[in-house]
């Protein structure tokens, strides 16, 4: 299984990723990063997914 991390998760294209490796079986998501929504859980966010993830925000160098 391969552990996944997201950068720019609440995007248009990054909210879709999410959506498709979410229901993959070879896919671990672990990290979902958003500066808008930093600390507020995923699912509260976006409903409809299954993640029980909190949105992370790093400054990328």
């Amino acid at each position: 299984m391969a552990n996944v991390g997201i950068i720019g998760a609440t995007g248009y294209v990054g909210i879709e990723i999410v959506r498709l490796l979410q229901n993959h079986p070879d896919i671990n998501i672990t990290s979902v990063v958003s500066h808008s929504f930093a600390g507020q859980k995923i699912s509260d966010v976006y409903p409809h997914l299954k993640i029980f993830l909190t949105w992370n925000a790093t400054s990328l160098i």
